[in-house]
């Protein structure tokens, strides 16, 4: 009789560890050359320390890329939901638990080579006059709505890069705004050739892409993901 409680109690604790990691929800987006998939296979290298850190911590749990719009919504709202690579500024800092740093990228405001009438624009100022387009609920859009530009006026929102790269060959859009490195890989998978097509007018403060945690999430699972990804980066520094 007691060996069969036992064995229940092992049973019913299992159950509640498997079911507190099926809880954990992981998210991000297309946004190569940090995270993106192939054939439906997770790639990038923000991918890879974030499987890295799952396999470490035995989370048996599939990445799940959706819009950005969408995946920063539910990070904002559901506890125990991982979402990167989420750039980590001052408006986000309370709104989040900050695991660690991923990778850097680069921001800038981009137009066309071809639309010479446009070279002068080197400041965020300037370009109130021109309509920018950037992606929904990014850094980049954050700042410019802290910059007072108005939406459906000076400030449109993309849902893709290449949503934003179409509406600036179709002069639906003066400038971009984008990470460089994002940018860049999309235009050389279509063939072209980056400096081509574009003009980088000016870049912008380009806070560090984070792997983070909703809030609401349960802080000892916050300090273990800690504890996990600190380790895993001392041991990639010492290799």
């Amino acid at each position: 009789m007691i060996k069969n409680i036992y064995k229940l109690l092992i049973l019913f604790s299992s159950f509640g560890c498997c079911a507190q990691q099926e809880a954990i929800k992981v998210l991000s987006e297309q946004f190569p050359p940090f995270n993106y998939t192939i054939n439906h296979q997770p790639q990038g290298i923000s991918t890879e320390q974030v499987q890295k850190l799952l396999n470490k911590l035995a989370i048996k749990t599939e990445i799940q890329f959706l819009p950005w719009g969408r995946a920063y919504y539910i990070a904002q709202t559901t506890p125990n939901t991982l979402i990167f690579s989420i750039a980590r500024n001052k408006q986000r800092e309370h709104q989040f638990h900050w695991i660690g740093l991923l990778s850097k990228a680069h921001a800038c405001i981009f137009s066309l080579k071809s639309s010479q009438h446009l070279n002068h624009v080197t400041s965020l100022e300037q370009a109130k006059k021109y309509r920018v387009a950037t992606q929904q609920q990014s850094h980049i859009s954050q700042l410019l709505l802290r910059e007072n530009f108005i939406e459906h006026q000076n400030f449109l929102k993309t849902v893709s890069v290449s949503h934003a790269i179409k509406l600036l060959q179709y002069h639906r859009t003066d400038f971009i705004g984008y990470p460089k490195e994002v940018l860049y890989y999309h235009l050389t998978k279509q063939g072209i050739t980056p400096e081509e097509l574009i003009r980088v007018n000016f870049c912008l403060n380009s806070p560090p892409l984070y792997l983070a945690f909703s809030m609401g999430t349960p802080i000892d699972t916050v300090q273990r993901f800690k504890a996990a990804f600190s380790e895993i980066q001392a041991n990639s520094v010492i290799e």
